[in-house]
C-alpha cells in the first residue's frame, strides 16, 4: 500500500463530520508529521477541538502555499455499501467520506511537502494552510486570515476535487433568508387575513426568473440564484402570517451582495433579509506570468472554473490576491455522495504533481 493511500485511510478513519467537526482528530496527526519534517506550526481554534493550522518550512521570500480542509459533510440518509470511515479499497478506488472532498488531497499535499523539504532544505519557503469548518461558512480559513497567520506567498494551490486538472476560480456563495409578513385569520375566512406563504411563493417565482445584472464572465458564465427552501405556517386552520424563503446565490466576483439585498427587497417587498453566508468568489488570470509558467510546466492549457466554492474566498485575499489554481485528485461528481470514493491512481499522481510543483517553485523555475 502506497504512503498516500495509507495516510488518506488514516485521515478518513477520523470522524470529522461537520457538525460537530472535531477536526483536531486529523489536524493533530498532520501537525505531528509536519513538525517532524521541520515545519513550524501555528494554530487557530474556532472552538475547542476545532483548530486550523499554518505550517511553514524554509527561509525568506514568498512561499508556495497549499491548502485543504479536513471537515466532511454528513453521511446522508441513504445506506452506505462501504464503510464511511473504513477506507475500503476496491477496483482501484479508495472509499470513505472525505476521500474525494478532500482528505485525499490533504494527505497528498502533506506527503509532497515532506518529501520536498527532505530533498531540498534550501530554496523558497513552503506553506500549508489546513483548515477546519470549510463545509460551514469557511470558518477555519476566515480565522487564519483574521488572525494574521498567513505568511507571504507568491502562488496558492487549493486541493479541491478536479481530477488533477486545473481550475482558476469560482463564483461567490451568498445565502439569504428572506422574510415575508402577512396577517393571520381563521382558515374558514381567509379573506380576513393576508397569506405570507403566497407572498413568499410569488417572490420565489420572481427571483427564479430574475436575470441578475453584473455581466457574463467568459469562463464562469453569469451569476445565478436558486430558491432552496420555503417555510411558513403553523396550523392548518389559520392563515399564515410569516413565511421565509432561503436563496442560494452564486455571484461573479465584483457583484456587490449588498446591492443584491436591496434588489431582493425592491423586487419582492420582503420585510427583512438575513445573510447566512457571504463568501466572495475569485478569478486568477491564467494568462498572467506565474500561471502561464505553471500551465507550461504541467503541460495543461485548458481554462475552466470550479462549479463549487472553496476556502479561496478568504485565503486568496488573505495572501494578497496571489496567482491561484484549484487542482486536486478527487472527482467532482463524488463530492458529498453516498459511497464517496477517490481514484488511487489520481491520488498517487497528485503527490508527484504537488512535489514537482513545490520543487519548481522553490528553485524559481515557475
Amino acid at each position: 500500500m502506497s504512503e498516500v493511500v495509507e495516510f488518506t485511510r488514516q485521515l478518513v478513519g477520523q470522524n470529522t463530520v461537520n457538525p460537530p467537526g472535531n477536526e483536531a482528530l486529523c489536524i493533530d496527526l498532520i501537525a505531528a508529521r509536519l513538525e517532524r519534517a521541520g515545519f513550524v506550526i501555528s494554530r487557530k481554534e474556532i472552538a475547542p477541538t476545532r483548530p486550523s493550522i499554518v505550517a511553514r518550512f524554509g527561509g525568506h521570500g514568498a512561499a508556495i502555499a497549499l491548502t485543504g480542509h479536513v471537515d466532511v459533510v454528513p453521511l446522508g440518509e441513504s445506506p452506505w455499501q462501504k464503510s464511511p470511515f473504513g477506507g475500503d479499497i476496491d477496483d482501484g478506488k479508495l472509499y470513505g467520506r472525505g476521500t474525494t472532498d478532500m482528505k485525499g488531497a490533504v494527505a497528498s499535499m502533506v506527503i509532497a511537502a515532506e518529501r520536498a523539504a527532505r530533498e531540498n532544505p534550501e530554496g523558497r519557503p513552503i506553506e500549508l494552510a489546513i483548515t477546519a469548518s470549510e463545509e460551514t461558512d469557511l470558518e477555519g480559513a476566515r480565522s487564519l486570515r483574521d488572525a494574521g497567520l498567513l505568511g507571504e506567498a507568491g502562488l496558492l494551490i487549493i486541493g479541491e476535487p478536479t481530477s488533477n486538472q486545473p481550475a482558476f476560480g469560482h463564483r461567490g456563495i451568498y445565502w439569504f433568508d428572506v422574510h415575508f409578513a402577512g396577517k393571520t385569520a381563521h382558515g374558514s375566512r381567509p379573506e380576513l387575513g393576508h397569506n405570507a406563504i403566497l407572498d413568499a411563493a410569488t417572490a420565489a417565482h420572481t427571483l427564479t426568473n430574475w436575470s441578475i445584472d453584473g455581466g457574463t464572465h467568459p469562463v464562469m458564465g453569469r451569476s445565478t440564484v436558486n430558491v432552496s427552501r420555503i417555510k411558513g405556517g403553523q396550523n392548518i386552520n389559520s392563515v399564515p402570517d410569516l413565511a421565509t424563503i432561503t436563496l442560494d446565490f452564486r455571484l461573479l466576483p465584483g457583484v456587490d451582495h449588498h446591492w443584491i439585498i436591496s434588489e431582493i427587497k425592491r423586487l419582492t417587498g420582503a420585510r427583512e433579509v438575513d445573510v447566512l453566508q457571504a463568501s466572495e468568489g475569485f478569478w486568477s488570470d491564467p494568462d498572467g506570468q506565474t500561471l502561464t509558467n505553471l500551465r507550461d510546466f504541467w503541460g495543461m492549457h485548458e481554462v475552466v472554473a470550479a462549479p463549487y466554492g472553496t476556502d479561496g474566498s478568504h485565503l486568496v485575499p488573505g495572501y494578497g490576491n496571489v496567482p491561484t489554481v484549484i487542482i486536486g485528485p478527487g472527482e467532482m461528481a463524488q463530492a458529498h455522495q453516498t459511497d464517496e470514493w477517490c481514484s488511487i491512481d489520481l491520488l498517487e499522481q497528485s503527490v508527484e504533481l504537488y512535489r514537482e510543483t513545490i520543487q519548481a517553485w522553490r528553485q524559481e523555475r515557475i
